[in-house]
């Protein structure tokens, strides 16, 4: 994901191959994306459900493969990019700003954005917490801001560092990302339960991680969509103090006192 260099000098931008390698073509069918695309659909559907207005901007959006999930389930969306990569399908590429920091868009288009998307984004950032009052400042009628990290720093491994990460988070350090001064928790929660101890045997065997993902094909996508409604459900019933392998926060920006 490639992050906005707006007031940051350690930009991240993915070169072609750097959004190939983790989303080849097909990756709308891999369990882990499917079962995300379904809790942040959820979620943005749980926020605007009360509060206006409702487009979404997914920044640091890659090939826009969320947006076309929730397009074509009938949401307004944009998504800006820094690098330049190939859309996950023609539908949703009119809708994608590659080349284009977030807060450069037209004053009209940031009036109208009600919740901001930050996937797998902030974790590439030597000081989020700025970057995200960078963001709220420029869209200034936002009312959600909905983040995902790779959680648990004790499943750091090679790919961390491979994607430059600077480091995994919980609990107790999520509120690096931000300042409380300026947002309050709506929701903190992990994701992807079932894949933690996994994920945490393999740390201990000393066994590193794939640093790119294929896309399931033929008979696989059946057994993805089913690894996927597994995911999505215990996400929906396990408290969210259950370690998973990435955490999600839903933000809501604090009125700013003059």
């Amino acid at each position: 994901m490639v992050t906005s260099a707006h007031d940051l000098h350690h930009p991240t931008a993915f070169s072609e191959q750097g959004f190939s390698d983790p989303y080849p073509d097909g990756i709308e069918r891999h369990y882990w994306t499917v079962a995300r695309n379904r809790t942040i659909h959820r979620t943005i559907q749980e926020a605007v459900s009360f509060a206006k207005p409702s487009l979404v901007v997914d920044v640091g959006c890659g090939r826009g493969i969320t947006l076309d999930y929730l397009y074509e389930r009938g949401m307004e969306v944009l998504g800006c990019e820094l690098g330049r990569a190939n859309p996950i399908s023609t539908r949703i590429a009119p809708h994608l700003h590659f080349d284009t920091d977030a807060v450069s868009l037209p004053q009209e288009t940031r009036r109208n954005v009600g919740v901001l998307l930050l996937l797998d984004v902030l974790e590439h950032l030597p000081s989020p917490s700025s970057f995200l009052d960078g963001l709220v400042d420029a869209f200034e009628k936002v009312h959600t801001i909905i983040v995902t990290v790779p959680a648990r720093q004790e499943l750091w491994s090679n790919y961390d560092e491979h994607y430059g990460h600077y480091k995994r988070y919980d609990f107790e350090n999520a509120c690096e990302l931000f300042n409380p001064a300026r947002f309050e928790i709506r929701r903190q929660s992990y994701l992807f339960r079932s894949l933690y101890w996994p994920a945490l045997m393999l740390k201990w065997i000393g066994r590193g991680r794939a640093t790119s993902i294929a896309a399931p094909t033929g008979a696989a996508v059946a057994v993805h969509g089913l690894m996927a409604r597994w995911l999505e459900l215990e996400s929906r019933l396990l408290p969210s103090v259950v370690p998973g392998t990435s955490l999600m926060m839903v933000l809501k920006p604090k009125p700013v006192l003059t």
